[in-house]
């Protein structure tokens, strides 16, 4: 915290297990039409049963192979996430094969935090007074705005932002809106409490 002036949240990921069941097919019954793409490739439905399934089919491919998983995933995220999908080629393909693997290896061990650190670490950084804003979409799938509220009820009210119809994109004019006012905040509160 010494090393720290301000600090920005952006639809945070706590890092839970119910963040990540949430995520890997939790939201299932919310986003039926990209879920169809998982329940194609044998996406599993009993809850907390997807990330592990997923860990061992993607351990087992390889990038010419990962096309149909690819395109599954990104479609998931993008709905969760509230943007478009847009058309993948060989290329991007690759690159979010070696993106998707990497994230399954974080989140198949819990994103390498105990239980509740993020939670935890917001604390510390309240206690030792550092300045915080907090800005979420309200329309966000990836990082709910249920999960952020735990989050939130740790901070002062006025340190917090709800973006209306706005899920996780960084670049929707609200959220931009949004995040630019609670920069200028922090901007402000680092120039009067410098020594």
């Amino acid at each position: 915290p010494a090393q720290v002036s301000g600090l920005l949240l952006r639809n945070p990921f706590l890092a839970r297990a119910a963040d990540l069941a949430w995520f890997f097919g939790g939201a299932r019954l919310r986003h039926p039409e990209a879920w169809r793409r998982w329940a194609a490739l044998g996406a599993p439905e009993a809850d907390g049963a997807m990330l592990p399934w997923l860990a061992e089919v993607f351990a087992k491919l390889d990038v010419r192979q990962a096309g149909p998983w690819v395109q599954a995933w990104q479609r998931w995220e993008c709905a969760l996430a509230g943007v478009p999908a847009g058309a993948l080629g060989e290329a991007e393909v690759a690159a979010l094969f070696r993106r998707y693997r990497l994230q399954l290896h974080y989140f198949t061990q819990g994103c390498f935090v105990p239980p509740d650190a993020v939670l935890e670490a917001i604390d510390q950084l309240v206690a030792a007074q550092v300045p915080l804003q907090l800005v979420q979409g309200l329309a966000d799938d990836v990082c709910p705005a249920a999960a952020t509220r735990l989050l939130a009820a740790r901070l002062p009210a006025e340190a917090c932002r709800w973006v209306e119809g706005v899920g996780h994109d960084p670049f929707a004019p609200a959220m931009l809106a949004a995040s630019r006012a609670a920069w200028s905040e922090l901007l402000d509160l680092a120039r009067t409490h410098s020594p």
